[in-house]
């Protein structure tokens, strides 16, 4: 039937609709289950997250305060366990950038504290490659340069350092580092005595680089290449404008004193004798072998012990010297040397010579010197200058003295001026025999060609200018690689008091002299 057809056929379309509503229905079930289980994931996801920035965060303070504790270890003097907590920030490698600084930090104190260049290098060498970190590898560049410089062995290692700087002023020439290297490769230049280039680089920090800091040793240095290459008023010029451009750095107070001594020695017509004198030390001085200045302190080497004095005239430091013949002041440091050994790298080095098939002890060194490009020359009992090179004889690692310049008077002191030329003071007092880098003599200088009865001692300033020390009198003569004719007298200055010892100057021309009451400056 009809009707009942369609009773039939209703019911059951009613079940197929029934079952495909249950299955929507179930299906909408799992699917607000996929909601759920998708929305947890992701409240878990994001908790996980959060988590991980907590602890990278976490991770970089603790690793920030570990190196900020090693700074201040460093910073008072605990190198050793300074080191230690670098090299485990290194080694940890919780923060990147940290790891690096850390890195540096350790690599400087193998530099500066502990004199391991090999080690230094290594760690330098690696910030080195690290470009995406620009200031970091700029300062481990120029710190590879200063390895290199402080270790050098001759003129093919200066030359190595100077392109480490030039690296980083060309490369590199917007961050920090950039107006340390300019500085030094300045004073290599001058070295060399490339005054035109060393110009250019204390100009370029002077007038381009960002960074002030290397700004007043800059103009000091600037304003020595104007005095050697004969610019004398120039030079004043940029004395005077380091003093009101940077009032407050160490260099402005000496500007004043080297300008004021330029002008006295230079620009006025005459002689000058116009140096007032001062009492610095009032002691009794039995023996003095030396005077040496050493930053703002004087260093007084006697029979047994080594007096450090400050500038107020007191007595900061005395060191037992039993058995040391003379002391050099090189790169901010004090090296000696006794009758048989030379202190070379903080080391005291026995100093041998060939002689035909056999090896035998230089006897009583004098003086030793050591140059920019880290080579030293001594003077001993033997006639002329010698040059101390490292050889390895019979699997042994020796120093032999080689002859280098010779003289026709024994030599009894030996000093360097600032581009590497020879001043050696004959034993007799009569002579002082001026040479040029390669032991070639240049000058002799005679007691009686300048009405001094004899040279006790000499001393050379920032400028070079050369200070002979006679018995009544100073006679300060001009430097000899400037464009003059001869050897030419700037001043004459009278000494306060008989007898006079030793004779030392400053960078800026203060003249100390040391006899038996004490030690009286002349400014």
């Amino acid at each position: 039937m009809p009707g009942g057809k369609n009773r039939n056929d209703g019911p059951g379309i009613f079940r197929v609709a029934g079952r495909v509503g249950g299955m929507a229905s179930g299906v909408h079930r799992v699917t607000n289950r996929r909601r759920l289980v998708s929305g947890s994931t992701r409240t878990s996801l994001l908790c996980l997250a959060v988590l991980l920035v907590n602890f990278a965060f976490g991770a970089e303070n603790i690793a920030r305060t570990a190196y900020e504790a090693a700074q201040r270890l460093e910073k008072n003097g605990v190198y050793e366990q300074a080191l230690t907590q670098y090299l485990r920030l290194v080694e940890g490698g919780q923060d990147e950038e940290i790891s690096l600084m850390a890195k540096l930090q350790a690599a400087k104190i193998y530099l500066n504290s502990f004199q391991d260049y090999a080690k230094a290098r290594t760690l330098f060498g690696d910030i080195a490659k690290r470009i995406d970190f620009p200031n970091l590898a700029a300062e481990a560049v120029c710190n590879l340069g200063k390895a290199n410089y402080q270790e050098s062995q001759g003129l093919n290692d200066i030359k190595a350092a100077l392109g480490e700087f030039q690296q980083v002023i060309l490369v590199y020439r917007e961050t920090a580092a950039a107006s340390e290297a300019l500085l030094s490769a300045a004073e290599i230049e001058e070295t060399l005595g490339n005054l035109k280039s060393a110009k250019h680089y204390y100009r370029s920090i002077l007038y381009e680089s960002r960074d002030k800091s290397a700004a007043p040793p800059a103009a000091f240095r600037l304003a020595r290449c104007y005095v050697v290459s004969g610019e004398v008023a120039t030079a004043i010029e940029e004395l005077q404008r380091l003093r009101l451009l940077y009032p407050s750095s160490p260099e402005a107070e000496t500007s004043l004193r080297a300008a004021s001594n330029l002008y006295r020695m230079y620009l006025l017509k005459q002689e000058s004798r116009s140096f007032r004198a001062k009492d610095l030390v009032t002691m009794e001085l039995d023996d003095v072998a030396q005077l040496e200045v050493f930053g703002p302190n004087l260093l007084l080497l006697g029979k047994a012990d080594l007096l450090t004095i400050g500038p107020d005239g007191k007595v900061v430091e005395r060191k037992p010297m039993a058995g040391i013949r003379c002391i050099r002041v090189e790169r901010g440091s004090i090296a000696t040397n006794n009758d048989r050994a030379v202190q070379i790298k903080g080391q005291m080095t026995t100093v041998e010579y060939q002689d035909d098939d056999k090896i035998k002890i230089f006897d009583k060194v004098l003086a030793s010197t050591r140059n920019s490009f880290g080579e030293t020359y001594v003077i001993g009992d033997f006639e002329g200058i010698w040059k101390l090179i490292p050889k390895e004889i019979n699997k042994q690692k020796k120093v032999i003295a080689e002859p280098f310049a010779s003289l026709p008077d024994r030599p009894g002191r030996l000093r360097l001026d600032t581009e590497n030329w020879f001043y050696a003071l004959a034993n007799n007092e009569k002579s002082l025999f001026v040479l040029d880098r390669q032991g070639n003599t240049k000058l002799q200088i005679r007691e009686d060609a300048y009405n001094l009865d004899s040279i006790l001692d000499f001393a050379l300033d920032g400028y070079d200018n050369l200070y002979l020390l006679g018995k009544k009198q100073i006679v300060i003569i001009d430097n000899v690689h400037r464009p003059a004719q001869g050897p030419k007298v700037l001043a004459r200055v009278d000494l306060p008091f008989k007898n006079p010892r030793r004779i030392a100057v400053d960078t800026a021309g203060q003249i100390y002299v040391a006899g038996k009451k004490g030690i009286v400056t002349l400014y």
